[in-house]
């Protein structure tokens, strides 16, 4: 990421929105009513002779950061706008038109995650399961949550942990009768 230096930054006093209040260009989410902001800030920006520099210092600002983490309108486009642009210019996009001879289109960042569920085995020595809720799993996780007291009694959760009090049997019953399985 290129941060623009004071000396860099000359072509804001020839702005043409120098004197404008930024809360204009800073608008809270709008949705629909979004396009009578953006005519109004199209209506400054298309004569504004600076409007390149303007756009570039935005792109040089927020570098690679995601949609959703730009904010602002600059040179009169919205945060997704730059995104997109942000992607061409750096060869992120498949456009045709911006494709290089012998230069593959860099893949987007993968998203952050931690194990896949399916890999991950219960934490409990000799135990294969794939595991669920606190790397356990389902009977440890049950077994856990009885042996801790992590469930109110009188609730159909209790009962399904293994739980057998009157109160979580009875909340067991409840519920199969809302469902219509058996009595």
């Amino acid at each position: 990421m290129t941060t623009a230096t004071h000396t860099d930054q000359h072509w804001r006093q020839h702005a043409a929105c120098r004197d404008i209040d930024p809360d204009l260009f800073f608008p809270p989410p709008l949705g629909a009513r979004m396009r009578a902001v953006m005519q109004q800030v199209r209506a400054i920006c298309d004569p504004c002779p600076v409007r390149e520099q303007c756009l570039r210092f935005a792109l040089d600002v927020e570098g690679d950061k995601p949609a959703e983490s730009r904010h602002g309108l600059w040179a009169a486009t919205t945060p997704r706008q730059r995104w997109c642009k942000w992607r061409c210019d750096t060869g992120r996009c498949e456009h045709p038109q911006h494709k290089q001879e012998g230069v593959a289109p860099v893949p987007d960042r993968p998203k952050p995650g931690g194990w896949r569920h399916a890999a991950r085995p219960c934490t409990v020595d000799g135990c294969d399961a794939q595991a669920r809720g606190r790397g356990l799993c389902s009977r440890h996780y049950r077994a856990w949550v009885l042996e801790t007291g992590q469930f109110t009694h009188g609730t159909a959760y209790g009962y399904d942990t293994g739980c057998r009090c009157e109160p979580c049997r009875a909340a067991n019953r409840r519920r199969r009768t809302r469902r219509g399985v058996g009595s």
